[in-house]
């Protein structure tokens, strides 16, 4: 991720993101890196004409090995920030009712997902396949990694970065959740505990804007698929791995009624 925080800069496993001057560089520091880095050249291309989120684009700047923009602040959520937060969301939300509604599989790569649980819960391959197809959601255009670090500020404007999981079809309910879950949880868990939380909660209303059970549901199920892919284009998914996401599966599968 490109996490910009006050003045701290993390060097992680794949990426390292430095200051120099009033700009802020990305640089890939492994070959799986570099292909993550084009796909989000390229989503940022297609951003740019999206009519949502062309707004929300800082002023990049990128060649073939790195990314930059000028250096800005994160939000706080604990301050007036918040506000432009419910104000996005306003705005985010505003045409949703005139958005197609689409089965689960259109909005979410179930290629992953489904070779997945076909190789480890092949008796539950059939539910999954129908609830995909069969479940409804309203599709638009979505970041697809939306929570407060990836939001910056600038003289009172928000500005969105890490653009790797873009979605020109999508669904921004799956942002809607997704800046939940990660404003709820602790700093030291997963996103499946805060996910947890607040499905249990059963809130009818995020940020001001209208959500259902179904909605909160399909967003924990596109949050696996979507690490599941990166997973295996990383070539990490181990036997630890595996157990973890089977384990979410199955807590999952049963809230869906998958189990006795």
């Amino acid at each position: 991720m490109f996490k910009v925080l006050g003045k701290k800069f993390k060097r992680g496993s794949n990426f390292s993101v430095f200051k120099i001057g009033h700009r802020v560089y990305k640089l890939p520091l492994v070959p799986a890196a570099v292909r993550e880095l084009k796909i989000e050249m390229e989503n940022i291309k297609t951003a740019r004409q999206d009519p949502h989120f062309q707004n929300y684009l800082p002023p990049y700047q990128f060649n073939q090995f790195m990314i930059s923009l000028p250096y800005y602040q994160s939000i706080i959520l604990d301050s007036s920030d918040q506000s432009l937060v419910l104000d996005y969301f306003k705005n985010a939300f505003n045409e949703f009712q005139d958005w197609p509604e689409v089965s689960l599989s259109q909005v979410i790569n179930c290629t992953y997902l489904l070779d997945f649980i076909k190789k480890n819960l092949d008796d539950k391959l059939e539910m999954w396949q129908n609830y995909l197809s069969t479940q409804k959601i309203s599709s638009s255009s979505m970041h697809g990694d939306f929570h407060w670090e990836n939001i910056l500020i600038k003289d009172k404007i928000l500005f969105f970065v890490d653009w790797v999981r873009y979605q020109k079809t999508g669904s921004r309910f799956f942002d809607l959740v997704d800046f939940a879950v990660f404003a709820r949880k602790k700093p030291a868990d997963a996103w499946f505990e805060g996910w947890q939380q607040l499905s249990q909660i059963y809130p009818n209303h995020l940020y001001n804007v209208a959500v259902t059970q179904d909605e909160i549901m399909a967003y924990s199920i596109w949050k696996i698929a979507e690490e599941l892919k990166t997973l295996n284009l990383r070539k990490k998914l181990d036997g630890q791995k595996t157990k973890k996401y089977l384990r979410l599966l199955e807590i999952i599968g049963k809230r869906l009624g998958f189990y006795d």
